[in-house]
């Protein structure tokens, strides 16, 4: 089980749980204190000792300061561990909302009141559509099934615009039944990312990008936070630090989209004895939601906050002013849309300055278009460090890609092999004890 590489290192224990704590005594024996005995050690004295051993290779790796950190956030980073358990509230990925939804469609019964399952499987890629039985469902849903949603809902948007578009008249569904079942979608997704905040905060992005701001090198540049969740996860984490958010959109209570608010800082004037000095506020970021929000809506024209019932709203009553790029066969043309292609430019702009540094929490580098931006920008700056961290950190033995295995990932591995500035560390923003905030210093 790796732990952490690099260029220049790799940590890693044989995955061998029986026989843990032996493991970890000839790991600290072997790498960490040979000198000492490590017989009168305990567990939890042996693991402290891995972990600061882990974190003093990531900070070597980091060790500098950085005109321009990058923090790149996917659907892991809010997934809450507490004591090794995952709390199922929270940190709900497309995976999970996936299963849910089938579980819905496919259940048995099947979702009472709903499509029958006959008319619902239409939109099931065809190798899949006619072996779905209650028996093959219980095997489903023990293997916990990795059901094909983005695929759905490209073939059920198809079948609603072929219909809408020349006038069709169709059945089993009817169109009124596949806009029902795309509104159930829709509206799944958004109540699995609507997280209940009651002042127990369990996410800890704000202690990431506190120590994040260690790292800037000047103190009028911003940490730039990107983010493909819809959740608003990060903006209440940083509720209680003093933070000033930036993320696009004017100020006041019907702020619309404006792109040009990013090029804002906070800033004033101190007296001193004959001279006036100029500081920045520490705690500002730019946030960018390049998937959209769960709080966006167009209205008149414009894309502003609003409220969740709002956008829910907005998906009854089939008005699609909601500003999120759900998935579907045409999410890459959407990210050409306002505002996602503003947010996605200034997002690849910051990777191909000087000097800069690109942290990932939670992203499964699946989405295609953003890991292309980010493995061609590390092809071409030469100065961009890019730590990666993932509760599973995929590793590889040979020149031979396994089956499973992501395209970007690998790409990424092959790249840290060659010599470029990636380490990959195992580890989640939201655990209990070893997080990624602790690795930072």
């Amino acid at each position: 089980m790796q732990l952490y590489r690099d260029k220049e290192i790799v940590i890693e224990l044989p995955d061998d749980k029986d026989n843990y704590e032996e493991i970890l005594r000839k790991f600290y024996k072997e790498n960490i204190a040979s000198d000492e005995d490590e017989d009168d050690k305990d567990i939890n004295f042996l693991e402290n000792k891995l972990h600061d051993y882990i974190k003093n290779h990531v900070l070597h790796f980091l060790n500098r300061d950085y005109s321009n950190v990058v923090l790149l956030v996917g659907a892991g980073a809010s997934v809450v561990s507490e004591n090794n358990v995952v709390n199922n509230r929270y940190g709900k990925t497309m995976c999970d909302i996936a299963w849910n939804i089938f579980s819905k469609l496919y259940g048995n019964p099947p979702l009472k009141g709903f499509l029958p399952i006959s008319y619902a499987k239409k939109f099931l890629p065809e190798n899949i559509r006619n072996t779905i039985t209650d028996a093959t469902f219980k095997k489903m849903r023990s293997e916990k099934f990795d059901f094909p949603l983005e695929e759905y809902i490209s073939n059920l948007n198809l079948y609603i615009e072929d219909a809408e578009k020349n006038g069709k008249s169709v059945r089993y569904p009817s169109l009124a039944q596949a806009k029902k079942l795309k509104k159930l979608i829709l509206l799944e997704i958004i109540d699995a990312v609507d997280y209940q905040y009651n002042g127990n905060m369990p996410f800890k992005h704000n202690q990431v990008i506190l120590k994040l701001l260690k790292f800037k090198h000047s103190s009028s540049q911003k940490i730039m936070v990107v983010t493909t969740n819809y959740d608003l996860a990060i903006e209440k984490s940083l509720e209680n630090d003093d933070f000033t958010i930036f993320d696009g959109f004017e100020f006041g209570e019907n702020g619309k989209f404006n792109d040009d608010m990013f090029e804002w800082v906070l800033s004033k004037e101190v007296n001193n004895i004959n001279t006036k000095e100029v500081i920045y506020k520490k705690h500002v970021i730019d946030l960018l939601k390049i998937h959209g929000s769960i709080d966006w809506i167009k209205k008149d024209e414009k894309i502003v906050r609003s409220s969740i019932d709002d956008v829910k709203n907005s998906i009854k009553n089939e008005e699609n002013s909601f500003k999120m790029i759900f998935p579907s066969s045409n999410k890459y043309a959407q990210s050409y849309e306002e505002p996602y292609f503003d947010l996605m430019t200034r997002f690849q702009s910051k990777l191909r300055q000087p000097n800069t540094l690109l942290v990932t929490a939670g992203f499964s580098f699946g989405d295609n278009h953003i890991s292309r931006m980010v493995i061609n920008a590390i092809k071409h700056n030469p100065s961009l460090n890019c730590l990666i961290t993932d509760f599973n950190i995929q590793e590889f033995n040979s020149n031979n890609k396994p089956d499973n295995v992501n395209n970007n990932w690998y790409e990424l591995d092959k790249l840290r092999d060659r010599g470029y500035n990636i380490g990959f560390l195992k580890t989640t923003m939201c655990n209990n004890n070893d997080d990624l905030s602790y690795y930072l210093g």
